[in-house]
């Protein structure tokens, strides 16, 4: 069966090349095939053109019988067919037909030969199908086991994980016992001090912090300013300028709130050596325009003291902080981003910038305009008086640094309160203040992780994860960054927004023309922060070597302070600086430093430009009734621990 086969695939060759095949053909190409497995010697005359008689099939020479039981085996037997006669002289074309049909034979012999390498590769992959079959069998049983080992280690993670939660809530009972003892003894130490005459009255107050302040809650005084409490401030420092003011070994001036908040002022010299309200420690206080520009851009002043080779002593800052009795845990929450300098601070500052980009504040007006009208209609509707700062200010700069941050409209009134029991500055209500803030947005980092927005909490989260290893975030950097930019988000501006309407309520010449020229209004927001200034003082900075500024020679660890609103009123920089003037034009790069100068500028001044001019738009362009609902003297300031005084309160009738 094998022989004619392989006949049969020799004819088909064969005919593929144009050749005529008859059956005799292939009758004659099998008894050679058959002859030539049989006999080598047949095989070798035949390859070599030597045969020229096709042998009969007969069972005369070796191998014969058997090859013809195999050609027969299964077959009826047939009559043998006697074998043609060869011709002795083939012809040309013969020759040819016979060389194709041995390569035919050839290609048919190689084709039985790769069919039966393919049955071998057959049979090692069934065998190698059996084998991976056994492995996987044992690899199923190990999973199976090592399934079995993961649960009851889940189980034992779940029990750990309880027993560690429960422990947690001790912790923190135990931290909140902890604090309010602390607030217990600080509060008991300020009745002994008040009994023994050592306490002027003073409660100590917290002022939000900013980027370019100084962050503190200060002690509050309350300070009522008439034309004769400015006179005598004037009239106290110009005695004073007789003295070489620039001297460090000259006794410092002793500044108050009223001459801090007094900015006509120190422009006669560089620095003027001065301690400000409520410290003991001396600082220089620069109070004209480029001096304070160029040690707010020099990056030899640094605004942390343990930065300063050999440096003793904490600063100006943690003095005022001690003085509040603030417990060093919570320093973070005021010192993170603000007091510190270099890639630290870059690094810090990095993950809130995408927040404050002026592109995506500028988006936000159709926002901030609905909560200013919303706010303000609420209030007209009433028809009463109402309270310029809490009623109106703070509730719309809670809702705006809400919505950037990420808090829900219902959550927004608790954090509002716990805001303000930290300005309280009273510990039994400011340190309580820190506590729910910080807890709750612990929670809100929790909820933004699964559930990402389109907010700060979660820009933070995903830039933190998407940075290298040594510039990412930890969750309590986090949950810091965020109380600080809700803090400085709604006091700073509210307090702002308070003095800058109550300066145009004083200049109504300058409120008319403003009505009358609706496009002074970008430029009026800018002259209200020079001449009313958010912040009054800046954070101090100290010399890591000694650097002369403005001709004075500030030594390596001292203090420079920058007189912020004392800058933006110099008269060697701006045309009749005392005077507010909403058409004022200013030289490139002259423009005020309200904001702060350099890399701890404040990151939200795109923010506060804008609110500003919703808020004045609303209030003196599109209504014109705003007036005071009390007598100008009746408008009481507070004073605040190393800086000025900022309004309590407005009383205003819309």
């Amino acid at each position: 069966m094998v022989i004619a086969g392989l006949a049969r695939q020799a004819g088909g060759l064969a005919r593929q090349a144009g050749l005529p095949v008859s059956p005799s053909v292939l009758h004659e190409v099998e008894q050679i095939l058959r002859a030539a497995l049989a006999d080598p010697e047949v095989a070798e005359q035949w390859a070599t053109g030597r045969l020229t008689k096709v042998p009969a099939m007969s069972t005369d020479f070796p191998g014969a019988a058997p090859l013809a039981q195999v050609s027969t085996k299964g077959a009826k037997p047939e009559k043998p067919t006697p074998a043609p006669a060869i011709r002795r002289a083939p012809d040309a074309a013969e020759e040819k037909r016979r060389a194709r049909l041995k390569e035919a034979m050839k290609a048919a012999t190689e084709a039985a030969a790769e069919s039966s390498r393919r049955d071998d590769d057959v049979r090692r992959a069934e065998e190698e199908h059996e084998q991976a079959t056994v492995r996987r069998s044992a690899a199923d049983e190990r999973v199976a086991l090592l399934t079995a080992q993961l649960g009851e280690a889940e189980e034992e993670r779940r029990t750990a994980a309880e027993a560690a939660d429960e422990a947690s809530v001790r912790v923190r009972d135990a931290a909140r016992e902890q604090k309010a003892a602390r607030r217990k003894s600080a509060s008991a130490s300020r009745a002994v001090e008040r009994l023994s005459g050592g306490d002027s009255g003073g409660r100590a107050r917290g002022r939000p912090p900013s980027d370019h302040e100084l962050v503190t809650p200060p002690t509050r005084t309350h300070v009522l300013l008439d034309a004769g409490d400015r006179d005598h401030v004037r009239g106290y420092v110009l005695a004073k300028r007789s003295e070489d003011m620039t001297d460090p070994a000259a006794a410092p001036l002793e500044l108050t709130h009223a001459q801090i908040d007094d900015a006509s002022h120190g422009h006669g010299v560089p620095l003027v050596r001065a301690t400000l309200p409520g410290t003991t420690t001396p600082v220089w206080l620069a109070t004209r325009y480029d001096v304070v520009k160029a040690a707010l851009g020099d990056t030899r002043f640094v605004r942390d003291l343990a930065r300063v080779p050999g440096a003793q002593g904490a600063g100006v800052g943690a003095e005022l902080l001690d003085d509040a009795g603030l417990p060093p845990e919570y320093r973070q929450y005021l010192e993170i981003l603000v007091m510190v300098d270099g890639p630290e601070h870059t690094r810090l500052r990095t993950h809130v910038m995408r927040a404050f980009a002026p592109r995506r504040i500028a988006a936000l007006r159709p926002r901030i305009e609905r909560i200013v009208q919303d706010v303000t209609g609420e209030l007209a509707s009433k028809g009463d008086q109402f309270d310029l700062l809490s009623a109106f200010a703070y509730p719309v700069m809670t809702d705006v640094i809400c919505e950037i941050i990420g808090v829900d409209v219902a959550d927004r009134p608790k954090v509002s309160g716990w805001i303000r029991d930290y300005e309280s500055g009273e510990p039994d209500r400011f340190l309580p203040g820190i506590d729910h803030l910080a807890e709750y947005i612990g929670e809100l980092l929790d909820l933004r992780g699964p559930a990402p927005r389109e907010d700060l909490v979660s820009d933070l989260l995903r830039s933190s994860a998407t940075v290298a290893e040594g510039q990412r975030l930890t969750r309590q950097e986090m949950i810091a960054l965020v109380f600080l930019l809700i803090n400085t988000g709604i006091a700073p501006p509210a307090f702002f927004i308070t003095d800058a309407v109550l300066t145009l309520l004083d200049h109504p010449q300058e409120a008319a023309r403003l009505r009358a020229e609706r496009d002074l209004l970008p430029r009026a927001v800018q002259e209200l922060l020079r001449h009313v200034s958010a912040v009054r003082v800046g954070a101090t900075l100290y010399a890591t070597e000694d650097v002369r500024l403005g001709g004075v020679l500030v030594r390596q660890g001292e203090g420079v302070t920058s007189g912020l609103l004392a800058a933006n009123r110099d008269p060697g920089t701006f045309d009749d600086a005392t005077r507010l003037d909403l058409t004022r034009e200013v030289a490139r790069g002259a423009g005020h430093i309200a904001y702060g100068h350099g890399a701890h500028r404040c990151i939200g001044a795109a923010l506060a430009n804008l609110q500003t001019e919703v808020i004045l738009d609303e209030l003196f362009l599109r209504r014109d009734g705003l007036k005071l609902a009390v007598d100008r003297d009746a408008v009481e300031r507070v004073g605040f621990a190393g800086d000025g005084t900022y309004p309590i309160a407005l009383p205003v009738r819309i």
